[in-house]
């Protein structure tokens, strides 16, 4: 493994080992979910720095602004190539970094519909399995239809999991589901109890500690990144070629370190662990971890940039990055 790569995987590792954000107490966002994510759109474009930062952090945390609603705008013309990388750069958090809601049931793919024996139709997901130690175990039970969440109808079985997925861990959702009674020997149309039932989540990392063969959120995650992937192919800005083909091979640039991997990331998170710290959030790390981690990014960039070839763009770029860092968690150069 060279030394870029060696170095690289110990900068996605400060990403992806991301404590649970804690959200302070800030004043009501605009109404309406294309109100606030105009805002946060907004904001992307302020000469201020810090406030380009809040704004990026504040919608991969805002899961009433759909991911549907964001590739929408970035759809449309009239963004700025920063605009564009943060709207990305907020999807990658909300599917890749963020604590995830979860029920911890096995569903049925196809959705039953049907009428009961009152005349009720009965349309949603069957439930197979209750993982053990999960929410749903308290709660439901094999056979019982989740016909909604939080008001919202069922009508894919994809549907569940995204609708979860809008949600934190140990935040209550309110089912809506059908539970069987017995049949009768008459062989009459299955008969159900019409039941609201609240559940309060459970995580995606206890979802995959209880699926069998270390299954689950892990083949889950794989899709995620895929579909980052896939997002940033095919909205994110075109970088320009920095030498022509005929001057030889291209210096390595920022870009070719990783799939949608941005300084702005690096600066966002050191963000968090200081405003967690400041504030005494739980589980927030202590003044000593914070220094010890930030430390350590900085001599890794510095290392990148000591023992790799990169063009003159990307070199002034690391530089840059380090000494924010160096800046933000008060260490000296």
């Amino acid at each position: 493994m060279n030394v870029i790569h060696h170095v690289l995987f110990g900068l996605i590792g400060v990403l992806v080992g991301m404590p649970a954000v804690v959200q302070a107490d800030t004043p009501a966002p605009p109404r309406g979910p294309d109100v606030r994510l105009s805002r946060f759109i907004q904001d992307m474009n302020s000469a201020d720095w810090r406030t380009r930062e809040e704004a990026t952090v504040e919608l991969a945390l805002d899961r009433d602004v759909t991911e549907t609603l964001i590739t929408q705008r970035l759809g449309r013309a009239g963004l700025t190539h920063e605009q564009r990388l943060r709207l990305l750069r907020a999807i990658e958090t909300r599917l890749l970094q963020l604590p995830r809601g979860a029920l911890g049931i096995r569903m049925k793919i196809d959705i039953v519909d049907f009428q009961d024996q009152d005349g009720n139709r009965i349309r949603g997901v069957e439930i197979l399995e209750l993982l053990p130690g999960m929410p749903a175990e308290a709660h439901l039970r094999v056979g019982d239809v989740i016909m909604s969440i939080e008001g919202e109808l069922i009508d894919q079985s994809s549907e569940v999991s995204e609708l979860i997925k809008r949600h934190w861990p140990g935040e209550p959702i309110e089912l809506e589901i059908a539970r069987d009674l017995p049949a009768d020997a008459a062989g009459l149309p299955r008969r159900s109890q019409r039941l609201q039932v609240k559940v309060n989540l459970g995580s995606t990392e206890q979802l995959d500690s209880r699926q069998t063969g270390g299954r689950g959120w892990n083949e889950q995650r794989q899709v995620l990144e895929q579909k980052v992937r896939r997002y940033y192919d095919r909205y994110a800005p075109r970088a320009r070629p920095l030498l022509p083909p005929e001057e030889g091979v291209e210096l390595p640039k920022v870009s070719d370190l990783s799939i949608g991997y941005d300084p702005s990331m690096v600066l966002q998170q050191i963000i968090m662990d200081r405003t967690q710290l400041e504030n005494g959030a739980p589980g927030s790390l202590s003044r000593v971890e914070f220094r010890a981690k930030w430390e350590g990014f900085a001599r890794d960039i510095t290392l990148l940039i000591e023992t790799s070839e990169f063009d003159d763009e990307s070199r002034q770029i690391f530089e840059r990055l380090r000494s924010r860092v160096l800046e933000l968690a008060d260490l000296e150069d």
